[in-house]
């Protein structure tokens, strides 16, 4: 069988999109993430200053120079944008959420940097030269849940001068074990219609664009907080973790699987594996 023939039997943007499309009745987030992030931007800003060292290792698996300028897509309350600045000669933060982005030079400013701009807006929306202008690194961490994951890689592509790093979920999504209760609860096997595709789907993806890249497995655990196990419920409702006939099992396993903080927050480790993708342009 001819090899341009065997290129054409799986086209695995579309089974991306499938995937995709398939969270939907399910994610507020997927038809508007500037509202989601808005409402989760607090928590999720808290749950940073617990990273215990996971930005600094992500940081030091990438190629950065100190006169390089990086674009950090989907940067969030900073995680990875603020450590950036003490590396580099310039950070350029994008997200869609503007609460997000609010945190995210708060932590700038705590942290006493200045070499850093911010761009509120969608990525799918975003024309490079009129809104972002080409820079040398760019960076994508777990902010590739675009329904068009083909047109979201190769618009990083064009604007990198230098080299692109994504990092993204690999293998199982359960994070914190709800899948798995809840499974057990009912006596059957832990869906997975809820969960994004993983990163072997961004390969072959690249891979049809011409673009073969490379990758790292990591395990990472981090600490997320709410303010009750009600909200950790509904946060999971929202990130499409959770079926809604299932809120009350949810509710009961967040109330037994919780501990609360000095502060007086409901908190719960997550545990998971993630791919880190990169390519350098040539």
């Amino acid at each position: 069988m001819p090899v341009a023939f065997m290129g054409r039997l799986i086209d695995h943007n579309e089974l991306w999109k499938l995937s995709i499309s398939r969270r939907e009745k399910f994610s507020s987030k997927d038809s508007d993430p500037a509202v989601y992030w808005d409402r989760r931007a607090s928590g999720f800003n808290a749950s940073i200053s617990l990273d215990g060292g996971r930005a600094d290792d992500d940081l030091r698996h990438m190629d950065l120079r100190r006169s390089d300028r990086v674009l950090d897509m989907g940067a969030g309350t900073g995680r990875l944008s603020v450590p950036l600045t003490k590396r580099v000669a310039h950070v350029t933060a994008l997200d869609p959420s503007q609460r997000m982005l609010e945190y995210l030079c708060k932590n700038m400013e705590r942290e006493g940097f200045s070499n850093y701009s911010t761009k509120v807006g969608k990525w799918e929306d975003i024309q490079i030269g009129r809104d972002i202008e080409p820079h040398d690194v760019v960076i994508s961490s777990f902010s590739m849940g675009f329904y068009d994951a083909s047109e979201a890689l190769m618009k990083l592509d064009d604007v990198a001068k230098r080299a692109v790093y994504i990092i993204w979920f690999a293998g199982s999504q359960d994070f914190d074990g709800l899948g798995a209760y809840i499974a057990a609860v009912k006596g059957e096997k832990p869906p997975e219609v809820f969960r994004f595709p993983d990163y072997m789907h961004i390969l072959n993806i690249l891979h049809q664009n011409g673009i073969y890249a490379g990758v790292r497995i990591m395990s990472r655990s981090w600490t997320a907080i709410y303010n009750n196990p009600a909200d950790a419920v509904e946060s999971a409702l929202e990130s499409g973790h959770l079926a809604e006939s299932d809120r009350d099992t949810a509710l009961d396993f967040y109330k037994n699987h919780m501990e609360k903080d000095a502060e007086g927050r409901y908190i719960i480790e997550k545990i998971k594996k993630q791919a880190m993708i990169s390519w350098t342009k040539e």
